[in-house]
C-alpha cells in the first residue's frame, strides 16, 4: 500500500538528542526514508541508496551509504544490505499504527512481508514476542518466552508496542492499551 503521507514528531528537533548529533546528511536521509511512499505499516522499505542518491544534484552513493551506517549505528534503522531492506526502528510506535485497530491487518501482512531475518530478529527484539519464522526454541515449546521487559519499563510507549508484538504473534490484532 503506497502512503500519501509520514508521520513526523516535531519533538524530534527538540528532545532527541541522539538525532540532533547526527550530521545533516544522516539527518535528512532518516527523514528521506520515512517520506518513502512505498514505506510499510511495519517500518519497511527497500532499500534503494543509488536511487535515493540521485535524488539531490549535491549526493552520492558515498554520502548515502555513510549517512546510512551512522542511522544504523544509532539505532536509528536497521539495514540488510543481502535483502535490500531497511527497517524503521520506531515507525510502528511513533506513526499511530497501535492506535487504530483498522491497521492491525495492514501491520501483520507487512512483518510477513519482511525477508530479513536480521530485521525480524530487531523488530521482535524490540517490540517483543517471537517470531514466528525463526527457529522453534530448542525444548520444542511452541509458546513465546516471558517477556521480562513486557510492562514496557519507564516507557509507557514499550509496553503497549510489546502488548501489541505479543497479540501479533498470537495472530490476533494489536491494540493500543488504556493505560497510553
Amino acid at each position: 500500500m503506497a502512503r500519501n503521507e509520514a508521520r513526523i514528531k516535531c519533538s524530534i528537533w527538540e528532545h532527541d538528542r541522539s538525532f540532533l548529533r547526527l550530521p545533516s546528511q544522516a539527518q535528512r536521509l532518516y527523514h528521506l526514508i520515512l517520506e518513502q511512499r512505498m514505506l510499510s505499516f511495519a517500518g519497511l522499505v527497500a532499500y534503494t541508496p543509488r536511487r535515493w542518491a540521485g535524488l539531490a544534484p549535491d549526493t552520492t552513493l558515498r554520502m548515502i551509504d555513510h549517512a546510512a551506517d551512522l542511522l544504523e549505528a544509532g539505532g536509528f534503522v536497521v539495514i540488510d544490505r543481502d535483502t535490500e531492506e531497511c527497517w524503521v526502528r520506531t515507525l510502528v510506535r511513533n506513526d499511530g499504527v497501535l492506535d487504530n485497530p483498522k491497521l492491525a491487518a495492514i501491520l501483520a501482512r507487512d512483518l510477513e512481508a519482511i525477508v530479513s531475518a536480521k530485521i525480524r530478529k530487531a523488530y521482535f527484539t524490540e517490540y517483543g514476542g517471537t517470531d514466528p519464522h525463526a527457529d522453534p526454541p530448542a525444548d520444542g515449546g511452541t509458546d513465546p518466552p516471558a517477556d521480562p521487559h513486557a510492562d514496557g519499563g519507564t516507557d509507557p510507549h514499550l509496553a503497549g508496542a510489546r502488548a501489541g508484538a505479543f497479540d501479533l504473534w498470537r495472530g490476533s490484532c494489536p491494540r493500543r492499551p488504556a493505560s497510553w
